[in-house]
């Protein structure tokens, strides 16, 4: 089973408590290279480890990746309605 999880919620609250401002185009977070910090911490370094300890305190044999790790996914450039979202990709 893989499952892909987001954290859109947890990485506004976190940018804001870090005076971050977070900006949306048509409902899509825009990243630039502040925000993609924040994503990866909370993706990677939070949500990401609260799945794998769930699964693994539940009976499950859980290990969590990041996209980013060994270049694992790699994404194509993302435009809203041709705005660009910064750091925004679509998988490949």
């Amino acid at each position: 089973i893989i499952i892909v999880h987001g954290g859109g919620k947890e990485i506004t609250e976190t940018a804001t408590a870090l005076g971050i401002d977070t900006k949306f185009v048509d409902g899509q977070r825009y990243t630039d290279e502040k925000t993609i910090e924040v994503v990866l911490m909370v993706l990677a370094g939070m949500i990401n480890k609260e799945i794998v300890n769930l699964v693994n305190t539940n009976g499950g044999n859980a290990v969590g990746l990041c996209g980013v790790d060994n270049m694992l996914l790699r994404a194509r450039k993302l435009l809203k309605n041709g705005t660009d979202l910064g750091l925004v990709g679509e998988i490949t």
